[in-house]
């Protein structure tokens, strides 16, 4: 199920600006979960403690698991950033193949599971293309495939479409809503913008300078923004 367990969670930069202290926070697996705060509050900083790319103090739970010893690149973890970094002398498929291209999935296997990837984002006609062919809506359709390809038990997306149009944000947002239904994965949205959070989330959480203010349904989460 991946619910995600953080406890007594405290954090600061090595200018002694303290992030977090004595966080105390759960995520479901069940739902799609957006995280929203006002920049500086702490959204992306958290995302990076659950993906272990900094330490902390306190405890992290996957299930009944603590994850504090698990190294980042043991954690079946995915990250999308909003800044979108593809390697340019690959192809899109060898682009998204990279995680498990030495994995020990056979040729067949890692063929399938790029064209079955590349097929739901709707990327398939462009596998042969290096990223200065394609357009930035698919460049990033190619960063959410390389994360998802893994099948990871947890995915984070920070501002993944700050740099998409419209038509394009509403396209990826759709096809992703109908992946997570159909796979077994924990995802958490971290946004500013209520528009994008409407369309995707089932769980709201508000953050502000390092605490959980707000959290609940979409219905409560209007509510709440009345008063933000």
């Amino acid at each position: 199920m991946n619910n995600i367990f953080i406890k007594g969670l405290s954090f600061s930069y090595d200018n002694n600006r303290e992030i977090f202290h004595d966080l105390n926070v759960s995520f479901s697996g069940e739902k799609i979960i957006v995280l929203m705060g006002a920049s500086g509050c702490g959204k992306t900083t958290l995302a990076k403690l659950i993906l272990g790319l900094k330490r902390y103090s306190g405890d992290i739970f996957v299930d009944e698991l603590n994850i504090n010893n698990i190294p980042t690149p043991k954690r079946n973890f995915a990250f999308v950033d909003q800044n979108i970094v593809l390697y340019p002398h690959m192809s899109v498929f060898q682009n998204i193949a990279y995680p498990i291209k030495n994995s020990y999935s056979s040729v067949e296997e890692i063929h399938r599971r790029v064209n079955d990837i590349a097929t739901t984002l709707k990327i398939d006609h462009c596998l042969s293309s290096k990223p200065s062919q394609i357009s930035l809506g698919q460049a990033q359709r190619v960063a959410i495939a390389r994360a998802l390809i893994k099948k990871p038990e947890i995915i984070i997306f920070d501002e993944p479409f700050a740099n998409l149009d419209e038509s394009t944000k509403s396209d990826i947002i759709h096809e992703l809503k109908r992946y997570f239904s159909a796979n077994n994965c924990t995802v958490i949205f971290i946004t500013h913008s209520v528009d994008d959070a409407l369309m995707l989330g089932d769980q709201y959480y508000y953050l502000d300078n390092g605490e959980i203010t707000f959290s609940g349904s979409q219905i409560e989460f209007l509510e709440f923004m009345k008063n933000e």
